[in-house]
């Protein structure tokens, strides 16, 4: 008798529980679908994007199709002093081998991009690439390397004047 009791017991608790359970959603999931319709007409009246892109200017690496991406390597490891950290006293050096990401279906690859014209303007891209990663810490390198990358692919734009250049490589890095 008191083992049907409490089986009794269980399965009015059981009921009690898929009663509750269903008021919670049958209250809850609209609530939920209405702030969820309001944060997007909130975000769309102040031009957010809610996508997963890639954040910053740099992401524009991933929208060139890889058919599309040519890479120049520079021949040869870059040797960079970097700037003095916090405690100043120390100076540190990177070695780096890099490659520069560009667009083959850019207007301005013909003119700029091609092995020739990259190569015959080698000397003025290795001094503008030392001087932007010069211009960083061993600690900020450390800490944000895209933003290195960001800077040294921003440069390069600004080089040639156009942005057949999408994005900037290290395919080797050495920080001492």
């Amino acid at each position: 008798m008191k083992k049907n009791l409490l089986q009794i017991i269980t399965l009015a608790l059981l009921l009690v529980n898929l009663v509750l359970s269903v008021l919670i959603v049958f209250t809850l999931v609209p609530e939920n679908q209405k702030v969820n319709q309001l944060i997007t007409d909130i975000s769309a009246a102040i031009e957010l994007d809610l996508t997963d892109d890639v954040a910053g200017d740099y992401s524009s690496t991933m929208t060139v199709d890889m058919e599309n991406l040519v890479v120049y390597t520079i021949a040869d490891d870059f040797t960079i002093n970097l700037k003095a950290g916090e405690d100043g006293s120390t100076s540190h050096v990177a070695v780096l081998t890099i490659g520069i990401d560009m667009d083959s279906s850019n207007s301005d690859y013909e003119k700029y991009g091609t092995d020739e014209a990259l190569a015959a303007k080698e000397t003025i891209i290795r001094s503008k690439l030392n001087e932007t990663i010069g211009g960083f810490s061993y600690e900020e390198f450390l800490a944000d390397e895209s933003a290195v990358k960001e800077a040294c692919t921003s440069a390069l734009q600004s080089l040639f004047n156009s942005n057949f250049i999408v994005g900037v490589e290290f395919s080797s890095k050495v920080l001492q």
